[in-house]
């Protein structure tokens, strides 16, 4: 499920904020991730029951793989999503999450990012899959 926080500021329409990452001690942020002309698949975790989805979701959108989707898990709450993520799938840890928190009104859900930064999808990765045939058929 999608864990919401009351009073999200951020919702599916919106371009995707700025919030400071971290990766193998290199500080970095959303932006660095959305980088290129492709879909960002985004799973913000903060246990590994939030990424039990995490493989249909992949399958689900593998049509827009073949375009060059990158996904990444953004681990909030001090989380180590390293191990519970798949190989092909990056891990972030979430610098602040209480302004993570207060930015993206969510600690937990899947969202797809469109090639111009603007978000598409934002819910459960087992829905997902309805999503991304609307967009490839």
């Amino acid at each position: 499920s999608v864990g919401h926080l009351p009073r999200a500021t951020f919702k599916a329409g919106d371009r995707l904020p700025f919030v400071k990452l971290t990766k193998g001690g290199e500080e970095l942020s959303t932006f660095d991730i959305l980088r290129g002309p492709h879909f960002t698949l985004l799973f913000v975790a903060r246990s590994k029951e939030d990424l039990q989805d995490v493989p249909a979701a992949l399958e689900s959108s593998e049509p827009l793989q073949r375009e060059g989707l990158t996904c990444a898990v953004l681990a909030v709450d001090g989380f180590d999503g390293s191990s519970s993520a798949p190989d092909t799938v990056q891990v972030y840890s979430v610098a602040d999450a209480p302004t993570f928190a207060k930015t993206f009104g969510i600690l937990s859900g899947t969202i797809l990012v469109r090639p111009d930064n603007y978000v598409g999808f934002m819910g459960n990765a087992k829905d997902l899959g309805s999503y991304v045939k609307m967009l490839t058929n």
